[in-house]
């Protein structure tokens, strides 16, 4: 599964606690459980990721 990535916003009490202010927006990511806004798996990062696969599995 394909997880959302950095997010500088810090939307979440993980992310708050865990990302300084003023990291630069591409190293605001934490693998952590409970970063829902780092972490997010959802179906609009992983339908691409699998239109990309189908294409080279040609």
């Amino acid at each position: 599964m394909l997880s959302g990535g950095p997010n500088s916003r810090r939307q979440d009490p993980t992310a708050q606690e865990k990302i300084p202010v003023g990291t630069p927006p591409a190293k605001a990511f934490i693998d952590d459980a409970g970063s829902y806004s780092t972490n997010e798996i959802a179906i609009y990062w992983n339908s691409p990721a699998v239109f990309v696969a189908a294409y080279f599995d040609k």
